[in-house]
């Protein structure tokens, strides 16, 4: 078993449920855990899941399940403080369904995290973009491209970036993009950004019939969340903290014809956006907004 950064829940449901799961690990508060069984020789691999250690329920971890066989040990990444480790890192997501990170790298071109996957951070984990940047790290400011993933999380990690200003495109500039995604999660990440109101960008977009994604408790400087657009439904955005965002906090927006279903808008902490705190508008429909100070 590895233990990394949060604390297990030790209730008896919570004692109850994990017996049934191979616990891998924890990061950011997140549970990671196997359906596999131990023995004394070996690990029958299976499907790791990931689960907010504050809701753990038996219908909780069920409904997380992948289908997608995966090895059930994390891989810790390990490079030198300070270089640049894209194409090392990027080779370690694609080799390892969950990835952890344990210092501050710079990446020059946006990572791409594997379905049923994760990178987390752990202790002072931080990724800085490169001053000299490539593909939509360059073009949109992204870090973390989720376009078409399917339970991905992104856990416990400092976004910071780089010494110059990004020239980024004047409209879907994002640190976390999640377009035609399903079931990720971005949780209890900083995103330590000193962006003035013209720069225009969110910590995380989603959009495209993205669905059913939670994006909790991050601590957000100077940017937004987008957390519905073109048909994105059922996503749930609760317990962020905005500080000074370069325009909306938080933002649905319907483009087109493709209606947004039902998210829902919890309990977060709004302080001095750039335009308004949370705008829900155009094609949206049936938008849970509640508790949001």
């Amino acid at each position: 078993m590895v233990t990394l950064g949060g604390s297990i829940r030790t209730s008896k449901q919570s004692k109850n449920i994990m017996k049934k799961y191979l616990l891998v690990g924890i990061a950011g508060g997140i549970i990671f855990a196997s359906s596999c069984k131990k023995d004394n020789s070996n690990l029958e691999e299976q499907s790791v899941i990931s689960v907010s250690a504050d809701a753990l329920s038996e219908k909780k971890v069920s409904a997380l399940l992948a289908a997608e066989s995966t090895a059930v040990n994390g891989y810790m990444f390990k490079a030198a403080r300070g270089t640049d480790v894209t194409s090392a890192l990027q080779s370690a997501l694609n080799k390892n369904k969950i990835v952890y990170i344990d210092d501050q790298y710079i990446i020059s071109n946006s990572l791409i995290i594997q379905s049923n996957g994760a990178l987390l951070g752990t202790g002072n984990a931080v990724l800085k973009a490169a001053n000299a940047r490539y593909g939509l790290l360059n073009t949109r400011g992204t870090y973390i491209d989720l376009r078409n993933r399917r339970y991905s999380t992104v856990a416990g990690l400092t976004f910071q970036p780089a010494d110059n200003m990004f020239n980024m495109a004047g409209y879907g500039n994002t640190v976390i993009l999640l377009s035609n995604a399903s079931n990720c999660r971005i949780e209890k990440n900083n995103f330590d950004f000193s962006f003035k109101y013209s720069k225009g960008m969110d910590a995380v977009w989603i959009t495209t019939g993205s669905n059913s994604n939670v994006v909790s408790e991050n601590y957000i400087k100077t940017l937004g969340i987008t957390y519905c657009e073109n048909g994105s439904s059922f996503n749930r955005v609760e317990k962020n903290r905005i500080i000074n965002s370069s325009g909306n906090a938080l933002g649905g927006i319907g483009n087109g014809t493709k209606i947004c279903y039902n998210n829902q808008v919890l309990n977060n902490y709004i302080e001095n956006a750039g335009r308004m705190g949370l705008e829900d508008q155009q094609q949206t429909n049936g938008t849970v907004v509640r508790g949001n100070i």
